[in-house]
Parts: structure tokens; sequence; C-alpha cells
């Protein structure tokens, strides 16, 4: 442990438990430097006691800019091993200065860590890769920003990948590269992923899953089959039966948030939830566990901003998941009304 790294650590004052805990850890295996060389989400997690979920949760907010609600307190760098494999991530500690304890809002200008070769300085914010093509055995420059993954992402198609990812993928069954597609982006969306290159990322997760695939398939299968040619969509999630409780100032909610987000954005999250006002609240009903953690890690701030022009005075804003356990849920929620 740097004890001046940890000091101003400490100095920040990071509000929430976990929120803080998660920060004092990062800055506890920070070097002089201000930069943590590794710790998985895992192992933040065991140190803290507490789920991986609460984790991920922490680093985006530690991570996001204090003009997106978020602390900025932290930059993660993706960090890979040399088959292209990602390794755990290291962190930057934004606004550390060595040598000062202080910081504006620059981070470090250089810090130490094995990126493929020991003792190798990195610049975060360095641009000296930009003429490079990113992919997994040559990830994009540490200045690039990592960013959720953009809701109108689609897989792309095989011919896109490149010549490693395409010969794995070429020889996958039928209709398992879409599936795989499927599973990426539900967890990228779920859990809130952050990347620099979406991708990037996606030909790496083809040459990690690419010989559990192969092993799945059923003795005496096509292994040849040619994979889908073209972007394989998401299906919508179906509206939520909740919306049949919803009232005036939830229709209004609904129109202001139609209004301003993009198509695929609405579509995908906002619309098929439903929005039931409860003094002071707002309790946001979501289809499935996907959509609610995308909500909740994406949109909390913009709901609540929302919510509070309808009805004046909204303090909180809930998620919860409907569960539907059987045909008569329906007329039981009408009964409810």
């Amino acid at each position: 442990m740097a004890r001046e790294v940890y000091a101003w650590a400490v100095k920040r004052k990071v509000k929430g438990i976990a929120l803080n805990q998660v920060f004092l850890h990062i800055a506890s295996w920070a070097g002089p430097d201000g930069f943590c060389k590794f710790r998985s989400v895992r192992d933040i997690a065991e140190a803290v006691r507490c789920s991986e979920r609460t984790v991920q949760r922490a680093l985006d907010r530690l991570e996001a800019p204090v003009s997106e609600g978020g602390l900025g307190l932290i930059r993660r760098v993706s960090r890979y091993h040399a088959n292209g494999a990602q390794r755990a991530n290291g962190f930057v500690l934004v606004g550390y200065q060595p040598g000062l304890g202080l910081g504006d809002s620059l981070s470090p200008t250089g810090c130490q860590f094995d990126a493929g070769g020991r003792g190798q300085t990195v610049t975060p914010d360095s641009n000296k890769d930009s003429g490079k093509k990113d992919s997994p055995l040559n990830p994009p420059s540490q200045g690039r920003p990592r960013r959720a993954m953009p809701c109108d992402w689609q897989v792309p198609p095989v011919e896109g990948l490149p010549a490693w990812a395409h010969t794995m993928a070429s020889q996958w069954p039928d209709d398992a590269y879409a599936a795989q597609g499927e599973a990426f982006q539900q967890k990228a969306l779920g859990h809130g992923l952050r990347q620099a290159d979406w991708n990037a990322s996606w030909a790496a997760h083809v040459q990690k899953v690419h010989e559990q695939v192969m092993r799945s398939a059923k003795p005496g299968g096509l292994y040849a089959v040619p994979a889908p040619t073209v972007a394989v969509p998401l299906p919508l999630p179906s509206p939520v039966l909740a919306q049949e409780r919803e009232d005036t100032h939830s229709n209004q909610l609904r129109e202001a948030l139609q209004r301003d987000l993009p198509s695929r954005m609405w579509e995908r999250f906002f619309a098929p939830s439903a929005y039931l006002f409860a003094d002071p609240g707002l309790k946001v009903i979501c289809p499935n566990q996907s959509v609610r953690d995308w909500l909740e890690t994406n949109a909390t701030v913009r709901l609540r901003k929302a919510g509070d022009l309808v009805r004046p005075g909204l303090l909180w804003v809930t998620f919860e998941v409907e569960v539907r356990t059987g045909p008569s849920v329906q007329s039981d929620l009408r009964r409810a009304d």
C-alpha cells in the first residue's frame, strides 16, 4: 500500500458504504503512481464482502463523470494476455498526482503496469496507438473512453470478424453464432458492462467460447454450417401487465421519455416497463432482470428528473421485476384495481 495514495483516497470522502469500500480497496492496492495494476471484480467482492453485482455497480458509479451523475474518481484500463484474452482490469485514480497527494481533474501523467512487457510506461490519455486497428490482440489505446453497449449494437456478420475469429465461428453448428450473440448482448446490457470497442470484445468472446460451443455440438452434427451473414437483432421484451395500473401521470411520463430518448433505447428498455407513482416516489415495474439492471444503472437519475416534472416533489425511484405465475395473473391484476 502507498500511504500517500490511500490518504488521498480517504480525503475524497466518498458517500455510500459500498462505494467507499470499493474505492478505498482499489486505492490500497495502488502504487505510488496512483495506478492499481490488477484487481478483478471477484477479488474486490471477496475483499469487501459484497456481491459481484454490487461491486460492478460501484465501479460504474466511480468511473462515470460527474456530469452523468457519477463520481469520476477512477478510470478502468483494459489489459490483455498475449492470446487476446482479457485480464483483470487495472485502475487509474483520476486526479491523483504522484508526489503531491493532490490532484486536479486529470489522470496521472504516467503509470507502470505489465501490458505485454515488464515495466512499460503507459500514459492513460495517450493517443500513440490511434493509427492502429483495434482488436483483442491490439487493444484500443488507453485514452479511449469505455462506454456501455449502445442499444442499437448488433452482432457483426461473421465476414466482419478478424481472420482467426472468422475461422472459429465458421465451424460452429447452425444457430450457435446467433445464440452466443444474444447471450453476449444480454450480459453486457444486464450488467452495465463498459468497453472501448464492442466489436473487438465480441471477437475475443468468440475465441473464449469456441471450445465450449464445439463440445456442446451433437455428435455427428454439421460443424461448418455457415453462420448468419447479417446482424442479429435481439427480440424486444413484451410489455408488463402492470401497465394496466398506470394513470394520467404515468402517460405524461411516457410521452416525455419517448420524445427525448433514442427510439431503440425507448423500445427496448422503457416502453415495456410500467411507471406507477406512489407519493413521494416512482415504482418502475420491469419485464425481466436484464431490463431492471440496465434501467437502475443507466436511467435512475433521468427517471427521477422526468418524474419530478410530472409530479413535483418526487424523492425516490425503485425498480422491480414483474413476476408472472400463470394465466390467471392478468385477471387477478384487474380485480385488484
